[in-house]
């Protein structure tokens, strides 16, 4: 296996790993339109971009797992002047369970220490008690919790 930095001539394979990422993510969350067409992501902004990359995990030629980093820069309240934001930690399923994931955010991490960055973040659904567990094995622990209503259910 390989990790590497996507390029544009990517960006086919990665929408279809968003839109296996999204299939997974949308019983998770209602608030997701559940039959139409969605990103998450403009991947390939998130590419071109000096602030984010976006890594792959490769066997044989074939991609099998992603992950994006961007340097944010924080509001001034904060002691670290630039935070890190990780996204799109996807694999695919028949390859889940092998250790991609976690090489993919090794990647990411080294990425964000070369950039100066001392502090990450992600976002990961409640319900997803596989990807919290994995984060948890990471050094990742819960900070600020969003919660969320629907007002039409009151």
């Amino acid at each position: 296996m390989k990790i590497r930095i996507a390029t544009k001539d990517d960006l086919e394979t990665l929408l279809d790993l968003e839109q296996r990422l999204i299939a997974h993510e949308r019983p998770l969350d209602p608030s997701l339109k559940q039959t139409e067409k969605i990103n998450y992501y403009d991947l390939e902004q998130i590419i071109e971009a000096n602030d984010s990359d976006v890594f792959v995990a490769e066997i044989e030629d074939s991609i099998v797992g992603s992950g994006f980093g961007r340097v944010d820069q924080n509001a001034s309240k904060f002691t670290e002047a630039q935070s890190g934001y990780i996204g799109f930690i996807f694999v695919k399923k028949e390859f889940r369970r092998q250790g991609i994931a976690e090489k993919i955010l090794a990647s990411l991490f080294e990425w964000f220490k070369a950039r100066d960055v001392t502090e990450v973040l992600l976002k990961v659904y409640d319900g997803n008690s596989g990807a919290i567990k994995a984060y948890e094995k990471l050094g990742f622990r819960s900070g600020l919790i969003e919660m969320k209503m629907n007002l039409q259910n009151q």
